[in-house]
């Protein structure tokens, strides 16, 4: 095999700028739009849930709920949840149906609790108001990854609110994280909530709702930061 003369190719001439500063300025860089109030969006977006009404040739089942259609896949929801995979490979009524009707269950909660199992979605759906419903679901069926994302939801307005996080917040996510045993975040919530206000703490719409032992883990730690507080005071 030979190879081309190197002194016959032709030569080519790079002219580089002599000042890092030559040529027209870079736009400045644009400032990230503000967030909204609770971080996330507020509604299932389009795309969210037409990825579910548009039937494809793979799909092989349809979820009814509130007399909307969602067309899914059994395979893909039985590898993520076990009560799907009894569902649809045991000896039920609905390993042979196309259509399964969910009475009770909210269309936008089902659709966010998809968004959840199929690649390619974020958590961004998630919202306090869609908590409980989508945890209940994710619980109902036993997806772990749901589980985690609504931990890690729960996690992120912790860490970036801090105090600024509600009453109404700090109970929901108490009364969350101790039904369905996420604990991954909850010694920060603790601390957080404890530093309330009881007569604020007791205002929230969702006080009756924790636990009793969670509740009295958090009226210690409120008395002996009060404690604290008074001892350093007399010191």
């Amino acid at each position: 095999m030979q190879y081309p003369n190197i002194s016959t190719l032709p030569a080519f001439n790079f002219s580089l700028p002599t000042r890092l500063t030559d040529g027209p300025a870079p736009p400045a860089p644009r400032a990230p739009p503000a967030p909204p109030n609770n971080l996330f969006a507020k509604q299932v977006a389009p795309s969210e849930t037409q990825v579910f009404e548009e039937k494809d040739e793979l799909s092989d089942v349809t979820l009814v709920v509130e007399d909307k259609r969602l067309y899914v896949h059994k395979t893909f929801l039985a590898l993520h949840s076990p009560v799907f995979r009894k569902m649809f490979f045991s000896d039920f009524k609905e390993k042979e149906s196309k259509e399964v009707c969910l009475p009770e269950k909210k269309y936008t909660a089902m659709v966010s609790f998809l968004t959840h199992i199929y690649p390619g979605h974020s958590f961004r759906t998630l919202t306090d108001e869609r908590l409980i419903d989508i945890l209940e679901l994710a619980d109902e069926y036993q997806t772990e990854q749901v589980l985690s994302d609504c931990e890690q939801y729960m996690g992120t307005q912790i860490h970036l609110l801090g105090q600024r996080l509600s009453e109404d917040q700090m109970m929901l996510y108490l009364w969350m994280m101790a039904q369905y045993n996420l604990k991954l975040h909850l010694e920060v919530l603790m601390d957080l909530s404890s530093k309330k206000a009881v007569h604020r703490l007791l205002k929230s719409k969702y006080f009756n709702s924790v636990p009793p032992e969670t509740m009295k883990e958090l009226l210690v730690r409120r008395c002996k930061d009060l404690e604290k507080t008074f001892s350093r005071t007399n010191d």
